[in-house]
């Protein structure tokens, strides 16, 4: 099995408000993502604003896991 089929890249999507402060939720997204062991921390993982919707700004949250 070669590296590439030993990890999983995990892409979610996190809606918030237009009135949310925007340098709170990356650092509490990276913040959920370096305490949780299940993450990898090479790949380095990514978290970025996406999209700027009618209703909300979305963060793409991109890490990776061991598969099994």
């Amino acid at each position: 099995m070669d590296n590439r089929q030993r990890l999983r890249r995990t892409d979610v999507i996190y809606s918030v408000s237009y009135s949310d402060n925007l340098d709170h939720v990356k650092k509490v997204l990276e913040g959920l993502i370096a305490e949780d062991e299940r993450f990898l921390i090479t790949p380095e993982p990514i978290v970025r604003v996406n999209q700027f919707s009618n209703s909300s700004i979305d963060f793409l949250v991109r890490a990776y896991v061991k598969t099994k």
